[in-house]
């Protein structure tokens, strides 16, 4: 180490002046790469909530119509509610599979599924599902444990939704509305614990 700064010491001043702005500047392209990099997913975060929102937003849809055709007996709400409780739940189940599909499909095969379901939860904007898949598999290929867990969450509130989908529109079943409300708070507890 001594021998490299005194010869460090020997170079000509031009010398030392290029060499620190070599370094300078190769610091300040470290930099802006991983600054990009982090800002890139910080969007992940809103993309990942903004799809929180989206399924939210349908499954409230879903018991919405179905309140309505308790009320009128009108079928017209009852298929609605079916459909956007089905919407919602293949969301879910649509995000449930990616950890089987980085086994058999490219990052542009799986954006391009994700993003022709639901592009309303990536803004419609194709570059944000491939930035979605790109930071999954990342964190996926990191064993990431939080990754894991709102997998385990997406999965709890897939079989709830299930269930509520099959009670409230089997019409042999009698509707327990406070199963139903507790199951729907349930699932509104999972979305405060992501």
């Amino acid at each position: 180490m001594h021998f490299i700064i005194k010869k460090f010491k020997d170079w000509s001043i031009k010398s030392k002046l290029l060499l620190l702005t070599i370094l300078t500047l190769l610091s300040i392209l470290v930099l802006s790469f991983t600054s990009s990099f982090f800002f890139s997913t910080s969007r992940t975060f809103s993309i990942m909530i903004n799809g929180l929102r989206v399924h939210e937003s349908l499954l409230q849809n879903g018991i919405d119509h179905f309140y309505n055709y308790q009320i009128t007996k009108d079928p017209k709400f009852r298929e609605k509610s079916a459909f956007y409780i089905n919407r919602s739940n293949q969301l879910v189940s649509d995000l449930l599979k990616l950890k089987e599909d980085y086994n058999t499909k490219s990052n542009k095969e799986i954006a391009t599924y994700l993003f022709e379901g639901f592009p309303e939860v990536y803004n419609h904007e194709y570059e944000n599902a491939e930035l979605l898949v790109a930071r999954f598999r990342l964190l996926h290929s990191l064993n990431n444990k939080e990754i894991d867990n709102s997998r385990i969450h997406s999965k709890q509130t897939l079989e709830l939704t299930e269930q509520i989908k099959n009670q409230l529109l089997n019409s042999e079943i009698k509707i327990d509305i406070d199963n139903l409300q507790s199951n729907l708070e349930f699932i509104q507890q999972h979305y405060s614990d992501i």
